[in-house]
C-alpha cells in the first residue's frame, strides 16, 4: 500500500475553504436583508407621509364644511332663506311654547316611545321651534 500524501488527505478543499464560503453566504445574506430591510421602511415612511397629507386636506376640508355649515345656521342666513324659498316661517306663537320643570332632555328621555306621555304637551307631539305661517294671498 501507498502512503497517502497530505495532500490526499485533506480531501478535494483546503480546511478553511467551507469556512470562507460560509461566511461570504452569510455576508451576502445579511447584507440582502440589510437593503431589504431598508426598502421596506421607505415604503412604510411614503405610506405614512401620505397618510398624512390625505388626514391634512381631510381637516381642511372639514374645517371649511364646519364654517360653511356655521354660516348657514346664522339667523340673517336662516331668514334670507325662508325669504328666498318662501318657506312662510316664523317664530313660534304662544300656544306652540310649552314650559317643562326641569330639563327638557331628561322629561323627553323619560317618556321616549311613548306618545301618551306627550298628551300633557298640548297636541300630543313634541313642540318644533319654526311653524307655517298663514298665507297673505
Amino acid at each position: 500500500m501507498k502512503p497517502k500524501s497530505p495532500a490526499a488527505t485533506l480531501g478535494f478543499a483546503h480546511p478553511l475553504l467551507l469556512p470562507t464560503l460560509t461566511l461570504i453566504g452569510l455576508a451576502g445574506a445579511a447584507g440582502l436583508g440589510e437593503v431589504w430591510l431598508r426598502q421596506e421602511i421607505s415604503l412604510t415612511a411614503n405610506r405614512t407621509r401620505q397618510t398624512e397629507q390625505r388626514l391634512a386636506q381631510t381637516e381642511r376640508d372639514l374645517a371649511e364644511v364646519s364654517t360653511r355649515i356655521t354660516a348657514e345656521q346664522s339667523i340673517d342666513a336662516l331668514n334670507r332663506r325662508n325669504s328666498e324659498w318662501q318657506l312662510g316661517l316664523g317664530p313660534p306663537a304662544g300656544p306652540q311654547v310649552v314650559q317643562v320643570a326641569g330639563p327638557a332632555e331628561e322629561y323627553l328621555g323619560a317618556h321616549r316611545g311613548a306618545p301618551e306621555a306627550y298628551a300633557d304637551l298640548g297636541r300630543g307631539a313634541p313642540t318644533v321651534a319654526l311653524f307655517r305661517l298663514p298665507s297673505n294671498r
